[in-house]
């Protein structure tokens, strides 16, 4: 049985080191003082030259040497990576900085804030938030992010201090392994009721659901929808979505993978323009038990909305506070109450009707 558990931790380890892979290992053991950069895997700096050092002494964070940017000016290094499309990644720093030149913990309170980037210098990724701490003691963050679908993408990894004395170590760069979905396509086009989202996928893994996430200009992204994956496919996919609620302006839109097992990826976000050239009501469709209808709106505004039958009774009326854009709303009016009627919207000593027959 123990051989067998044994095998079992075996397999495990392999399959784990299998998907993930180190990409940078900046442990800053290699130093030349008389070369220049001084560490070669980083050979992108800002400062004075002498500010970049090896700290040999009992205030280096690991191993035989640390990064030290010293003297209390704005200094930092940095370095481009070339990486895979279609993947996760996740980059962790060690580091710490201090008033004056010190072991971790040590001194008053610094004053600097370190900041930890990585930007795409080519392609896109995703996901990644600038690590920023003003800690005098050595902690780990770490950060993950996705890269795109397309095209080449490298990045620029770079560790940087506003003032005082900055210490890092261990900037670990991991290739985490191909994204559940290979998404080969997520565009958005404009029609006469809204905005139409189209996304093909070439592969599935796990893929339980899609989240379409949509923002105005404050990029305070909300969901709007939720669609179901393909689970595990090696064919390609194709997905939609109808958005007949978009603002007058542009429209950003983001798409969220879900795995079964709870872990999330995100893609976009894609703009969209919608504009709006007047007032208008649309029938979008109707059932025996209710119609929706789609008004575009120039400005937001309160309204009063009517369904009244050929016989000047008013079958259903509510009040809809109506925003700038499309609004889609459903009136609950059965088909046996009204087959034929008039929809009027009334704002602003205005009104609009659109008559249906059903």
């Amino acid at each position: 049985m123990k051989k067998f558990y044994f095998s079992i931790f075996i397999i495990c380890l392999f399959y784990m080191n299998s998907f993930a892979q180190i990409v940078v290992n900046g442990d800053f053991e290699t130093f030349d003082v008389a070369a220049s950069p001084k560490f070669a895997s980083w050979p992108i700096y800002t400062g004075a030259a002498s500010d970049i050092n090896n700290e040999t002494t009992a205030n280096k964070i690991n191993g035989a040497i640390s990064l030290r940017l010293g003297s209390q000016n704005a200094s930092s290094v940095a370095q481009i990576v070339t990486l895979e499309n279609n993947k996760r990644y996740r980059l962790s720093v060690t580091c710490r900085i201090n008033a004056v030149a010190g072991a971790s913990g040590s001194g008053v309170t610094p004053t600097g804030v370190i900041t930890v980037s990585a930007a795409a210098t080519a392609g896109t990724i995703s996901g990644f938030t600038n690590i920023t701490t003003s800690s005098n003691t050595n902690d780990t963050y770490t950060r993950e992010f996705t890269t795109g679908i397309t095209g080449t993408t490298s990045i620029r990894i770079a560790l940087a201090k506003s003032t005082n004395i900055a210490y890092f170590d261990d900037v670990i760069l991991t290739d985490l392994g191909v994204l559940p979905i290979t998404l080969s396509s997520f565009i958005g086009q404009t029609n006469n009721y809204g905005v139409k989202l189209n996304w093909t996928t070439a592969s599935e893994t796990n893929n339980q659901y899609f989240e379409v996430l949509r923002a105005g200009e404050d990029k305070n992204f909300v969901s709007i929808a939720k669609l179901n994956g393909s689970g595990n496919s090696s064919s390609s996919k194709t997905y939609s979505f109808d958005d007949f609620s978009p603002a007058t302006g542009n429209n950003y839109y983001q798409l969220k993978q879900v795995d079964f097992d709870g872990k999330s990826e995100s893609f976009g976000p894609i703009a969209v323009n919608f504009g709006l050239s007047s007032n208008k009501i649309s029938l979008l469709s109707s059932s025996d038990l209710a119609v929706t209808i789609s008004i575009s709106s120039t400005t937001d505004k309160e309204a009063v909305i009517s369904y009244v039958g050929l016989d000047g009774r008013i079958l259903y009326q509510q009040k809809a506070s109506l925003k700038s854009g499309l609004n889609s709303i459903t009136l609950p009016v059965q088909k046996s109450a009204g087959n034929i009627g008039v929809i009027s919207v009334s704002a602003n000593k205005e009104q609009q009707s659109i008559k249906i027959s059903r």
